[in-house]
């Protein structure tokens, strides 16, 4: 590319480049089967070759196939476009512009946010406006959508299904983790898998994970129930005088 050259110029370039290489002297268009015809009852029809297979084109008049010229520098032309636009958004370093994709970029942003909700970022400040007005006494995983909410915070809350698989939690303390509402634990958020609870514990509630650790060390009540005999064989390390925090 010459230094002189704008994006819009390597474009044009690259369409025109694409479009001699794909429109050859002969010309595509597939019929339906219930439209083709037998060339030797009516001579005047054309056969037309696209890709090594041949149609028969019962109007291929000089009319029809500059139809099918225009359509087909259409579709190529298309084609190019499209080659282009993935070529612009590579990197330069791998020989693309560096032109960002906005519905990838806003996506990567969106997640970035609910990131921070996510780890209760004690330093930002938007992150305490969410905790006091969105979320209260909720955790974030416990949110449901619904219709009247704004339109970033729907987004927001869209993203949580994307993100979750990705989410580890260290456990210290347990006092920042929801025990019911939080994918601490490997099978994940415990009060989808458990919609019940348990018996030793009760029903499900906005408990603290705290509620089940003593001196840094587990303290799950133990009874003979499947939930209760599955959760306590599948729990996490506590890291000791540690605080709890998202990895």
């Amino acid at each position: 590319m010459d230094n002189k050259d704008t994006p819009s110029d390597v474009l044009i370039s690259q369409i025109h480049s694409f479009h001699r290489a794909s429109i050859g002297s002969e010309i595509s268009f597939p019929l339906r089967s219930s439209n083709a015809v037998d060339t030797r009852r009516k001579p005047g029809c054309v056969k037309l070759n696209f890709n090594g297979a041949n149609f028969v084109n019962p109007i291929a008049t000089s009319s029809s196939l500059r139809l099918l010229t225009e359509v087909s520098e259409a579709l190529a032309c298309r084609e190019a476009l499209r080659l282009a636009l993935l070529h612009q958004w590579r990197a330069k370093e791998e020989g693309g512009l560096g032109i960002n994709q906005i519905l990838v970029r806003n996506k990567a942003l969106i997640l970035r946010h609910l990131w921070s909700i996510i780890k209760d970022d004690d330093n930002s400040i938007w992150v305490a406006w969410i905790q006091a007005n969105k979320l209260g006494s909720k955790s974030i995983w416990n949110v449901k959508f619904a219709t009247s909410n704004t339109w970033s915070w729907k987004r927001i809350l869209k993203m949580k299904d994307l993100i979750q698989p990705h989410i580890k939690y260290s456990i210290g303390s347990g006092d920042r983790v929801w025990l019911w509402h939080d994918p601490w634990h490997e099978k994940g958020i415990l009060s989808e898998q458990y919609p019940q609870g348990s018996i030793a514990l009760g029903p499900i509630s906005d408990c603290k994970l705290s509620r089940v650790i003593l001196n840094y060390e587990w303290n799950w009540p133990m009874d003979n129930t499947t939930e209760s005999i599955e959760i306590s064989n599948t729990l996490p390390n506590i890291h000791y005088g540690c605080e709890d925090k998202v990895v």
